[in-house]
């Protein structure tokens, strides 16, 4: 893969890295928590605790090409070993209303997927509202990376 990274395209595109390179403050805080807040209308909680997601998981942000906005999110976590592989879930994949359409999902995607790969997982998750009208680009960026709909029901069970 070639990037001319001095054309204007690769100029005005987010750049993306991994959470822990960001410094996070109360700013910061927010921008993730309005990412997440167009996943779900369920109440999000008041404290956000990043060190323990990131200790856990691969975290990637895309920041805006003046690096002062938080415009795409992305999670793949690890879920251990079972007798039929190493498997993990790609979550909380959203980019900025005002940022769509650029590339950022799809890029941080290929990032979290080539990740899964180079941990060796066997089997990538993920989930997404079908329901909800903003995540039908995103269901379709999901196919086209090649996650199908499944032949089992996924339960789950809140606490």
């Amino acid at each position: 893969l070639v990037t001319d990274f001095h054309s204007k395209r690769a100029q005005g595109l987010a750049e993306i890295v991994p959470f822990d390179l960001l410094l996070c403050d109360e700013l910061v805080d927010q921008q993730i928590r309005d990412l997440l807040g167009q996943l779900t209308s369920r109440e999000l909680p008041h404290t956000i605790n990043i060190e323990a997601i990131v200790e856990e998981s691969f975290v990637l942000v895309a920041l805006d090409p003046e690096r002062t906005r938080v415009v795409s999110i992305g999670v793949l976590t690890p879920a251990g070993s079972s007798f039929l592989g190493r498997k993990g879930m790609i979550e909380e994949v959203v980019t900025h209303h005002d940022h769509r359409g650029r590339g950022h999902a799809r890029r941080i995607m290929h990032l979290l997927i080539g990740t899964a790969w180079h941990i060796r997982l066997s089997e990538l998750w993920l989930t997404s509202n079908p329901n909800n009208p903003e995540r039908k680009g995103a269901i379709k960026l999901y196919k086209s990376e090649g996650f199908v709909e499944p032949d089992t029901m996924l339960l789950t069970r809140k606490f």
